[in-house]
């Protein structure tokens, strides 16, 4: 009896080990944005294909404060000549994805442009 408790005692520290090293990606959904645009810039991913990063500030508020907050904005593969188009100070208008990673950085990926 000893032994299943000691069995058992050293598996549930190994779960428990293995849950808080897993590190999940926090998806919100798709979002409609609409903002100025900060910064645009073109680079190559690790296979060599060609991704615009977008710079944009986004107006919040938080307990009461207004402030703004950048991030990035990605378009990748097809939607890459449409966005190499804009220019800093346009007006990005997209539907993109957000997602948030577990040290708390956050990110969208262009999904459609808009007129």
């Amino acid at each position: 009896m000893k032994t299943f408790g000691k069995c058992f005692a050293i598996l549930a520290i190994i779960a428990l080990i293995g849950v808080s090293l897993y590190t999940p990606v926090y998806a919100a959904g798709d979002e409609q944005l609409q903002a100025k645009i900060d910064l645009v810039t073109t680079q190559l991913d690790v296979n060599g294909r060609p991704y615009v990063r977008f710079i944009i500030g986004q107006q919040r508020t938080l307990n009461g404060v207004k402030y703004t907050r950048t991030l990035p904005v990605m378009a990748f593969g097809d939607l890459v000549a449409k966005a190499k188009t804009y220019k800093k100070g346009d007006t990005l208008k997209c539907i993109a994805s957000f997602r948030q990673l577990p040290d708390g950085r956050q990110s969208y990926t262009v999904i459609k442009f808009l007129k």
